[in-house]
């Protein structure tokens, strides 16, 4: 499932069904450039998405020299051990780490 939907969230702690939760939940760190977030350029999140043939990934995305990017994972813990590096080190030698 792509995105979320607070109705769903709403039903759900309302007693209904539990079987609709997303497999994985958002994780959304601000980035704009200047004040506060500037020190947080090389944080991480992680979104979750659906291919065409019913295939789940993760993506990490990131700021690389000033632009929005992103690097797929088949799973949830590749995925979370490239975004604690990008975290860590920055996204170019978070990047480095990976193709080395």
């Amino acid at each position: 499932m792509l995105g979320f939907d607070s109705r769903q969230l709403h039903s759900e702690v309302a007693g209904q069904s539990h079987e609709l939760w997303p497999v994985f939940f958002f994780i959304n760190i601000s980035s704009t450039s200047g004040g506060y977030a500037a020190d947080m350029a090389d944080m991480a999140s992680l979104r979750s998405g659906k291919r065409r043939d019913g295939s789940g990934y993760v993506q990490v995305l990131y700021r690389l020299n000033g632009k929005q990017s992103s690097t797929s994972f088949e799973d949830l813990p590749s995925a979370t051990k490239f975004q604690k590096q990008v975290d860590k080190f920055g996204a170019a030698k978070a990047l480095a780490r990976r193709s080395a």
